[in-house]
């Protein structure tokens, strides 16, 4: 929650991640950088902006895909944050920015690779050779066919 955001009514930042490999966002994400990202940010605010409205928020999602996409909204966010930092620190707005981007990817990596790694054989006590492998290929779960060549 973030208060006095938009003329003076506080914002609700809902914080969302999301894979581009997904069955429901796959071939859009293929085509269109950012559309994993967007559909997310759609999603929430389906779920939460009558419920938002009740209370006089603005919803915000701040949506990011698992390779480091953020959406538009999440995007105009940051903007408006690194301006107001920059103006409090006596730095750029593009420093700030570049600051808040590299911050915020450097936790997605680190989550991601939890992610990752909680899910490897070895944590298990299995080794590397009971990856299914497929090739040159990656197999999600309820695909008919494997991505790739």
């Amino acid at each position: 929650m973030v208060q006095g955001w938009d003329r003076g009514s506080p914002a609700a930042l809902d914080i969302t991640v999301t894979s581009p490999l997904t069955p429901a966002t796959l071939r859009d994400a293929s085509s269109t950088a950012g559309a994993a990202a967007y559909a997310a940010e759609c999603r929430k605010h389906t779920a939460n902006d009558v419920k938002c409205q009740e209370l006089g928020w603005a919803c915000i999602p701040l949506a990011v895909e698992t390779f480091g996409n953020w959406g538009m909204e999440a995007q105009g966010v940051f903007s408006r944050l690194a301006s107001a930092l920059g103006m409090h620190q006596g730095t750029s707005k593009s420093w700030a920015l570049h600051t808040i981007y590299s911050r915020l990817n450097m936790s997605l990596v680190r989550s991601v690779a939890r992610s990752i790694l909680g899910y490897v054989p070895w944590n298990t006590g299995g080794s590397e050779k009971d990856i299914p492998q497929y090739g040159n290929s990656l197999h999600i779960a309820g695909c008919d066919d494997p991505i790739g060549n």
